[in-house]
């Protein structure tokens, strides 16, 4: 079994055990409620009330495809973590709430829409990325790839997002490992291993030779990476100085 204490031995984590006053009732579990009664265990689809009613809403600037997608998912899933058919429109009920908060009128007819499929390419296609706009742009410029038989894969990437577009309200902010004894801040000579989009240099210390590398992930995922490389004998970019020995980074 797990040993609670080697899993957390500052104590930060609350352990609890929920037992319904009757059998009647659901314990939540995961994404789902759980009921046992008499031997049968019974399950339905549920969402925590921490969890704010928010998804991809009706009038966000994605695909129709997209949306399609989010709300046929919801269901597939709330389908899934039902063990009857009686629980499966409670879980659909749990999902028809979601999705009216979030300007889908009827959410059950818009699961079913039939989109309108682009140029699929083939095998010698070539990949064109343009900024989503409409569903009818995004139609006509499909039709004319077809109609010329143009060996071209049309990708739609979406617009910028507010996130993009304002700046920090912190912006004098620096990120800070909260990790204690962190194996990567103690090789760093500056900076902090939750960096992000950073460009590193890493020395040998058995063969002195350097590399330099470029990363869009924080430092320390990055540079766990070179470290598992570094352990692993077979990996030939880090035994070309000394096939006798593992590296040092």
């Amino acid at each position: 079994g797990i040993n609670a204490e080697s899993q957390d031995p500052d104590g930060r984590l609350k352990w609890e055990v929920d037992f319904p006053e009757d059998n009647s009732q659901f314990v939540p579990f995961l994404g789902t409620e759980i009921r046992m009664e008499e031997g049968d265990v019974s399950y339905r689809f549920f969402r925590k009330s921490q969890k704010k009613n928010i998804t991809l809403h009706y009038r966000s600037h994605h695909p129709l495809k997209t949306k399609v997608e989010v709300v046929r998912n919801f269901y597939r899933t709330a389908e899934m973590s039902s063990s009857s058919p009686s629980l499966k429109e409670e879980s659909f009920k749990v999902v028809d709430h979601l999705l009216r908060s979030n300007g889908y009128t009827n959410p059950r007819t818009f699961k079913d829409t039939i989109v309108r499929t682009g140029t699929k390419g083939t095998k010698n296609s070539v990949n064109l990325k343009l900024p989503y706009l409409s569903e009818k742009v995004s139609y006509e410029i499909g039709r004319c790839i077809q109609r010329h038989n143009l060996p071209i894969r049309l990708i739609f990437t979406p617009g910028k997002k507010l996130r993009s577009i304002f700046c920090s309200s912190r912006p004098y902010d620096r990120p800070e490992c909260n990790t204690t004894d962190c194996r990567i801040c103690e090789r760093l000579e500056a900076g902090c291993c939750v960096s992000k989009c950073v460009v590193y240099c890493i020395t040998c210390k058995l063969c002195n030779e350097k590399y330099i590398g470029e990363t869009g992930r924080t430092v320390r995922e990055r540079l766990l990476e070179h470290l598992r490389y570094a352990s692993n004998p077979t990996c030939k970019s880090y035994t070309d100085c000394d096939s006798a020995l593992i590296p040092l980074l």
